[in-house]
């Protein structure tokens, strides 16, 4: 990995691969954070594209080299440069729960909060016309936080959606809400909250016997 990356005609691509690949291989042992960094400063260095990828990449070797405030700051333009490209392949809530995280690790839980809902505005939004894909975004972003293993972020996301689905702004029969319950349900005992996921399993059982 570091060899390719390492080479004078490196293309931007296999620079930002390197780097993620030293970032998060599931060997701690072989993670790199301080190699990555440069790696991935060289990536967007070498980016006529302005891709989105290639700044997040770099976010998150700034997060893991414990300067938050930049990895805040390039994540956002991450999430901006996304939304300017209309990168349709890349999923927007992915990018956005990665900012919630960050936001949340520096301490600004107001900031982190902030980009959650608005991500549940935008899933509200699509209620009347598509309900499933009311259902199918919270879930992406619950299991987008679980994979990036940001579990704090995450227990907040999961208090908004409990509480949308104990607010009957849904109809319990719609279509994905009995998957969302015992997806969040499932999300909730893996975090030993037993006590909060028991009635939600329930409720997915009562629904789907209906």
């Amino acid at each position: 990995v570091k060899r390719d990356a390492q080479r004078p005609d490196a293309e931007s691509d296999t620079l930002r691969s390197a780097a993620w690949k030293l970032l998060t291989c599931r060997a701690l042992d072989l993670r790199d954070p301080a190699t990555a960094l440069a790696f991935a400063k060289e990536a967007v260095a070498r980016d006529a594209s302005k891709e989105p990828g290639n700044l997040a990449t770099l976010a998150l070797a700034y997060r893991m080299t414990r300067d938050l405030d930049r990895a805040v700051e390039l994540q956002k333009q991450a999430c901006a440069l996304r939304e300017e490209k209309d990168w349709s392949w890349l999923p927007k809530t992915m990018y956005e729960t990665t900012l919630a995280g960050f936001l949340k690790e520096a301490g600004d839980d107001g900031g982190a909060e902030s980009v959650l809902r608005g991500i549940l505005g935008r899933a509200r939004a699509k209620q009347d016309s598509k309900l499933e894909e009311v259902m199918a975004l919270a879930m992406e972003v619950a299991l987008s936080l679980l994979a990036q293993e940001e579990y704090e972020v995450h227990r907040l996301f999961c208090d908004e959606l409990d509480g949308i689905l104990e607010s009957g702004v849904i109809p319990p029969r719609a279509p994905g809400v009995a998957n969302a319950v015992v997806a969040l349900g499932a999300m909730l005992v893996e975090e030993g909250e037993f006590a909060r996921a028991e009635p939600l399993l329930r409720k997915c059982l009562a629904i789907r016997q209906k």
